[in-house]
């Protein structure tokens, strides 16, 4: 996210970057933000911002010299102090020591560090010589910071001419690793998630929609202020306080000059995962012209017309005779959606509100279009396994690998009874659901808790009801495919179908193409189901008038079974389930066998659902190892670099062989994908061992060898090697130099392609051993 810097301090953290001129700040402020180097800025402000582009609401302070006194400390959370040598300078270690008095985060960071290099490199011809290197800086600094009453603990050597190398990786991710802790901010990448954007002009009723929308009233301590004299002039961000991953944006004024995509650069307009466009009054052409450059297959833009009470109050004092609430509200939402088409909007979809009354108009269904999201549905799966259960699998997984990892799963999924299963009851609008969700519950329709029903469509957004004999099986009752709001189209996203672990698909009459494209949905989701043909003592009672009394009613249902199995199975369905059902008479027909199946089942549903929700708990401790090792490989890559700098033919190529035959062995075993990790994994899950070495894309070592290398060295990026020999052979007086450079910048990406390589069969593997325990 963004190119702005936080007003608002108490949401945001900040960090302070002192030093001597010259001493490296903005090049290790660019090399933090993932940015090109640049020169030091000269510039007569004291201090200059910087965005942090991971964290919204996090802002980087440069210091021109030694201008931030101890008397203003306290704005700052975090400081980073700053020498191009050994000795810190007077300035720095006192206000160092005065941070690390008053609690403050104190990184202490040694830059330059290149220019230590031509005392020490001729010794370098091993690992362990340069990290005797880094070690003796390390003990230099230290010692000084030491005299003056300094803890050197968080002390940290850079390159301003190469930030991939030396200890920047380590400092970001101590930096970024303190900010979270913080709980003050929210990681826009690190984390996925969802950023919700808010437009709207000045008074419009932005900041009480964010209120109603986050569940909170206007007193709450968190909520956005309402009634501000002055808008906000920067985005400002606000956290969800059930979804940690989801976060949502009072964008500034649009104004009715706005020029779109000006406007939308400045604010990071086109980032955000669903666009709301609020007006209290009649939308005009300036948000038109927003809508239209926001529109996109990868956003969502919804239009919100607000504070309908005053409206409607208006309504009914020039219409007290006749007035009808339902009427207004069609007129409104018809009107609304003409200005919008009047002015270039493509399918408008308006949503009235009321901020006092978050039950009131069309607050639920615009609730549902966040809960549904995806971001939100995986937060939701990801949450159904507790830190505890996590942080053991990351134990397992961090001391013996993903062969552990796999055993600990296959273990854990056959006792996981405190996982919840959700069962979405779905079909046509009309068909029974919320009737067949009472009887399973065991509830009349009139109970106070049961789901409502009725003649027509009742259910407008999908909602919960706790089985009271199934523990922990939660019945969905689905809104009805096929209605105004819920065309099929647009069905899957709206209702969440990867919320549900299962599902039973309803139909009053006869199966029809629609019913068979719910089931290829849900087959496409990874779930099951079963098929429920409701309302069947309708179908018993025809019979009877058309054909006088039944005599063996068991042969009719057994007709009408057969005839519902082969239609589905002539749509594509494979071996369906049908049972045949009668809400009002709930104990007649297959209700008993439907429950005996729905009983069954639920161990294995209940597995599904484990495995289903470990599945990106795991893949994050796959991508943590990852990131773990990339970051050591900048002094493989160095050596590589030194090699290709001696003018001999042949050195760097048998260097980088080398590095390669010593590391390849170490990769492959860090991620389990060696031969004796995905032996035990095989016989874990009772699988050939050729069906798991069939999921991976890397080269299969057996042992690393000769050839296995050239793989390597002559595939893709590999080839810029050949061109560090190419460059000491022609141009033997530079081309040292160059090659150097090559030399690193290659095997960096080879060391690098590799590791992401792997994880990437180590993750697909993990998904096939989820997918072969789900079936």
């Amino acid at each position: 996210m963004g190119a702005w810097i936080s007003s608002k301090k108490a949401d945001a953290v900040w960090i302070a970057v002192v030093g001597p001129p010259a001493g490296g700040k903005t090049s290790l402020i660019q090399a933090l933000r993932g940015e090109e180097d640049t020169q030091e800025l000269s510039t007569s402000q004291s201090q200059s911002p910087f965005n942090h582009p991971k964290f919204p609401n996090v802002t980087i302070w440069e210091f021109q010299s030694h201008n931030l006194s101890v008397s203003k400390l306290d704005p700052y959370d975090i400081f980073i102090i700053v020498s191009p040598v050994d000795v810190f300078a007077a300035e720095s270690v006192k206000l160092a020591k005065e941070a690390q008095t008053k609690g403050k985060v104190c990184y202490l960071v040694r830059t330059k560090i290149d220019d230590d290099l031509p005392r020490f490199s001729s010794t370098f011809s091993s690992i362990n010589d340069l990290n005797r290197f880094l070690a003796h800086i390390t003990s230099e600094c230290a010692q000084c910071l030491q005299e003056e009453g300094v803890e050197p603990s968080l002390l940290f050597l850079v390159s301003n001419t190469n930030p991939q190398i030396y200890q920047l990786s380590l400092l970001q991710d101590t930096l970024e690793e303190k900010i979270k802790e913080l709980d003050r901010v929210w990681d826009c990448t690190v984390r996925p998630g969802l950023d919700l954007a808010v437009f709207g002009d000045h008074w419009s009723g932005k900041s009480s929609f964010i209120n109603a929308v986050r569940g909170l009233q206007a007193d709450s301590e968190a909520a956005a202020k309402i009634g501000q004299e002055f808008p906000c002039t920067e985005p400002v961000v606000y956290s969800f306080p059930r979804y940690s991953n989801v976060r949502i944006w009072e964008l500034p004024p649009i104004g009715l000059s706005v020029q779109p995509e000006k406007y939308l650069k400045e604010v990071n307009g086109k980032n955000y995962g669903i666009i709301f466009i609020i007006a209290s009054e009649i939308f005009k052409d300036h948000h038109g012209q927003l809508a239209k450059a926001l529109q996109g297959p990868d956003r969502t833009v919804i239009f919100v017309r607000n504070k309908i009470e005053s409206d409607l109050e208006a309504f009914k004092q020039r219409h007290k005779s006749n007035y009808e609430e339902s009427s207004f509200l069609k007129e409104l939402r018809e009107f609304s959606v003409s200005c919008l088409l009047k002015h270039g909007v493509q399918k408008p979809v308006v949503y009235l509100l009321s901020n006092l009354d978050t039950g009131k108009f069309d607050f639920p269904l615009l609730w549902a279009q966040i809960k549904n999201h995806p971001e939100v549905i995986k937060r939701e799966i990801f949450d159904r396994i507790g830190q505890a259960k996590q942080d053991s699998l990351k134990h397992v997984f961090e001391e013996g690998g993903l062969p552990n990892l796999v055993s600990q799963i296959l273990s854990c999924g056959l006792e996981q009874n405190d996982i919840v299963v959700n069962v979405g009851v779905i079909g046509e609008a009309g068909a029974g659901k919320s009737s067949l969700v009472n009887a399973l519950r065991g509830v009349p329709d009139d109970h106070p808790g049961a789901a409502p029903t009725g003649v027509t469509e009742t259910t407008v957004v999908p909602s919960p009801y706790p089985h009271p004999a199934f523990h922990h099986i939660v019945l969905w009752d689905l809104p009805g495919l096929g209605t105004l709001d819920f065309q099929p189209e647009s069905y899957r996203e709206k209702v969440g179908f990867h919320r549900y672990d299962f599902f039973i698909i309803v139909a009053s009459e006869r199966f029809k193409a629609s019913h068979a494209t719910l089931a290829k949905w849900i087959q496409e989701s990874g779930a099951h189901f079963y098929f429920a043909r409701s309302k069947i003592d309708n179908d018993v009672a025809a019979c009877q008038r058309q054909q006088g009394p039944i005599t063996d009613q068991h042969e009719t249902l057994h007709k009408i079974r057969e005839e519902a199995v082969n239609y589905l199975t002539q749509q594509g369905v494979h071996s369906p389930q049908v049972f045949l059902i009668s809400s009002p008479f709930f104990k007649d027909y297959d209700s008993k066998q439907l429950q005996e199946t729905l009983e069954r089942d639920v161990p294995k549903f209940r597995k599904q659902a484990f495995l289903k929700s470990i599945h990106p708990v795991c893949s994050g401790f796959i991508t943590r190892k990852r990131d773990s090792l990339s970051a050591e490989v900048w002094k493989l890559a160095l050596f590589s670099s030194v090699a290709a700098a001696v003018p001999v033919p042949g050195v760097a190529l048998l260097c980088d062989m080398g590095i390669l035959s010593r590391n390849l062995p170490f990769y492959y075993k860090c991620f389990g994908l060696d031969e004796e990790s995905l032996k035990r994994i095989s016989a874990d899950v009772q699988k050939p061992l050729e069906d798991l070495k069939a999921q991976m894309r890397s080269p299969q070592a057996t042992y690393i060898n000769i050839p296995l290398l050239y793989k390597f060295l002559s595939s893709g990026p590999g080839m810029g090697l050949m061109a560090g020999e190419f460059l000491i052979h022609r141009v033997p007086i530079f081309g040292s130099v160059t090659a150097g450079g090559i030399a690193f910048t290659v095997a960096k990406r080879i060391l690098t392609g590799l590791i992401h390589s792997l994880a990437a069969d180590a993750e697909q593997i993990l998904h096939w051993v989820i997918q072969s325990q789900v079936g």
